[in-house]
């Protein structure tokens, strides 16, 4: 393991994902790697051929899923709070769960290989897609938006999280 890591030494992680962000942040975390270690440790595993044959069902290949990130991610937490929700299967009964706003931001690194892994999924009815939205296609209804931009993944608790984020000029002061 530590030989597959020296091979794909770590990277610097871009603060930019993070202090765009347009509100006040609760909590974060930000990573940088070469995604391409995925390979070598499914192969390490065992597992290279299985994912193989599992990925081209979907009609993409685990080098596809691999180029499709560049290996910068971050997750971005703020305005988080407590909140009395009523529990569905017991009626008149409320349950405090935690709330708030969340936004995931994974880079895109080979287009090409990132549209041909959202196409599977879309033919395979797990994601459905409208515009530059997808939501899951077997489920539905979740309570997160994710989009697509020229270079990002977006995961986020609301569409207008999203936009604000895209449009931020802001510069949050990280140390």
């Amino acid at each position: 393991l530590s030989g597959m890591l020296e091979k794909y030494p770590s990277k610097e992680i871009d603060k930019s994902m993070i202090s765009r962000y347009p509100q006040p942040v609760n909590g974060f975390g930000i990573a940088a790697f070469n995604p391409k270690v995925f390979m070598d440790i499914l192969h390490y595993l065992g597992y290279d051929t299985m994912a193989d044959s599992y990925t081209s069902q979907m009609g993409f290949s685990t080098n596809d899923v691999v180029n499709a990130f560049s290996g910068d991610i971050a997750v971005i937490f703020s305005d988080f709070k407590m909140e009395d929700k009523a529990i569905p299967y017991l009626p008149g009964v409320q349950s405090k769960t935690p709330g708030g706003e969340f936004l995931v931001n994974i880079k895109i690194g080979d287009r090409a290989a990132f549209d041909r892994v959202m196409s599977g999924l879309v033919n395979k009815n797990i994601l459905s897609k409208n515009g530059d939205q997808y939501q899951l296609g077997f489920f539905g209804g979740h309570g997160f938006v994710i989009e697509t931009t020229n270079n990002n993944l977006l995961i986020a608790s609301d569409d207008a999280l999203i936009k604000a984020y895209e449009a931020s000029t802001t510069n949050l002061a990280l140390t």
